[in-house]
C-alpha cells in the first residue's frame, strides 16, 4: 500500500523532451479546481495531477488521490472514512480486471501519475515505525500505474478522481519488510499499459529485482500538506 508521494513543483521540466516514453504531452487543458494549489507531497484524498492518453499524446489533468465510483452521490469527505472506501487511492493490481469495483475502469480509466518518490512503512530495529523513500537510482522522474474517473453525483460537485495500483513487493520493498508496492512503470512499459487491451494482470507479476530503487530512511516525516 502507498500512502504518500512526493511529486517535485518542476516535474514537468524534468522530462521536458518526453522522448524516453515515445509519446508528447499536453499541458494546455490541465484542469485544477479554481484556486487549488498543488503540493510537493500527496497523501490519500489530496490534490495531485496525472496523464491520461488521448489521441497521440498525453493529457495532464488533476484530480482526488482517492478514486470514487461514478454512482457515488455523497460526501467525498466522508466518503474515505467508511471502511470499504478508506484504501481505495490504491488498487490491488492481481484483481483489477476482474472485481466488480474495478473491471470497468480498468478499461476505460488507465492514466500514469507522475512522481519523483514515494514512501512505504517499516518498523525499525527499535519496533518504531519508520517511513523510507523510493526513488530511481539517477533521481529521475518516476511514472506509477493508476486508474481514474469521473463522478458528476458527489455531494460536494463533480469530481475527478485516481486511484495507484499495487502489486507484491519487489526486492527492495521486502528488504523493509514491507508487503506491497506501488507498480512503478519503466518508460518501455508505459504505452503497454495505457493500451486497454492490455490485461493489469500481467504488471501485478512482474518482480522489481533488489536495487532497482535507491531507498532513504526518512529520520523525519516529510509533512503531506493539507
Amino acid at each position: 500500500m502507498c500512502n504518500h508521494y512526493r511529486k517535485d513543483p518542476d516535474w514537468r521540466a524534468e522530462n521536458e523532451d518526453w522522448s524516453e516514453i515515445r509519446i508528447p504531452p499536453r499541458w494546455s487543458r490541465l484542469g485544477p479546481p479554481p484556486n487549488a494549489e498543488m503540493k510537493a507531497h500527496v497523501g490519500p484524498g489530496q490534490l495531485g495531477e496525472f496523464l491520461i492518453p488521448e489521441g497521440d499524446a498525453l493529457l495532464a489533468l488533476a484530480g482526488n488521490w482517492r478514486w470514487v465510483p461514478p454512482d457515488f452521490t455523497g460526501l467525498y469527505k466522508a466518503y474515505g472514512r467508511e471502511k470499504e472506501s478508506a484504501g481505495r487511492n490504491n488498487c490491488r493490481s492481481e484483481y483489477a480486471d476482474a472485481t466488480k469495483t474495478w473491471r470497468e475502469v480498468a478499461k476505460t480509466g488507465r492514466c500514469i501519475i507522475p512522481l519523483n518518490a514515494f514512501y512505504e512503512w517499516d518498523k525499525g530495529q527499535t519496533g518504531k515505525k519508520v517511513e523510507h523513500e523510493f526513488t530511481w537510482p539517477d533521481g529521475r522522474l518516476m511514472f506509477a500505474a493508476g486508474l481514474w474517473g469521473r463522478s458528476e453525483h458527489v455531494a460536494e460537485g463533480p469530481m475527478v478522481s485516481y486511484s495507484m495500483l499495487t502489486k507484491g513487493p519487489g526486492g527492495d520493498t521486502s528488504s523493509i519488510g514491507h508487503h506491497r508496492q506501488a507498480i512503478i512503470l519503466r518508460d518501455e512499459e508505459i504505452e503497454e499499459y495505457l493500451d486497454p487491451d492490455n490485461p493489469i494482470y500481467p504488471f501485478s507479476q512482474r518482480v522489481d529485482p533488489l536495487y532497482t530503487f535507491t531507498i532513504r530512511p526518512v529520520e523525519r516525516k516529510p509533512k503531506v500538506d493539507a
